[in-house]
Order: structure tokens, then C-alpha cells, then sequence
């Protein structure tokens, strides 16, 4: 049989251990949530990027239909197809995600 002072030493440590094990979980997971919250602030900026690039495609598909008409010309087609390269550029550079956000881990 334990003595009382162990009986009380021994929960306290029991009750020690198990504040340290809920912290670190509690920890871990706000640890987690954060990498989630970046990588949905990289995607939310890729889907943004991608968007602004599908808009300059159709854009230029519309002046290659006034250019069959002969309502454009072929220097509006080309300023409009480096813009589209350049907004092409910018959505894949969004779209790599640096390393560090696509770790979860603690």
C-alpha cells in the first residue's frame, strides 16, 4: 500500500503528464490548421491567377474571330497573346507551391 504522500505525489505526476500530452496535441493541431491556412491562401491566389488567365484565352479568341471578319488586326492579336503568356507565366508561378506549405507536419 502506498502512503498518503505517494498516493498525492503520484497524481500530481499523473496529473502533470496528462496536462503535457493534451498541450502538445492542442499544439500539433493549431500547428496543422496553420499549414492548411496557407495552403488554401496559395490555392484561393491560383484559382485567382488562373481565372485572369482564362479571361485573356477568351479575350483572344474573340479578336482571332474579328480578325476572320476583318474587324482586327494582326498587331491587336499579338499584343493580346503576350499578355495572355504573361498572365499564362504568373498563374504557373502561383500555382508552385513553396515546400514549406505543403508540409503539415509539426
Amino acid at each position: 500500500m502506498l502512503s498518503l504522500y505517494q498516493r498525492l505525489i503520484l497524481g500530481c505526476i499523473l496529473l502533470v503528464a496528462l496536462v503535457t500530452t493534451v498541450s502538445l496535441l492542442v499544439r500539433t493541431s493549431f500547428v496543422r490548421l496553420a499549414a492548411l491556412d496557407a495552403q488554401v491562401r496559395v490555392a484561393e491566389t491560383a484559382v485567382a491567377s488562373l481565372a485572369s488567365a482564362q479571361g485573356a484565352v477568351a479575350h483572344e479568341e474573340l479578336i482571332a474571330a474579328r480578325i476572320a471578319t476583318g474587324n482586327a488586326t494582326l498587331t491587336e492579336f499579338r499584343n493580346q497573346a503576350s499578355h495572355t503568356q504573361l498572365l499564362l507565366r504568373a498563374a504557373v508561378d502561383d500555382v508552385a507551391l513553396p515546400r514549406d506549405v505543403t508540409d503539415c507536419r509539426p
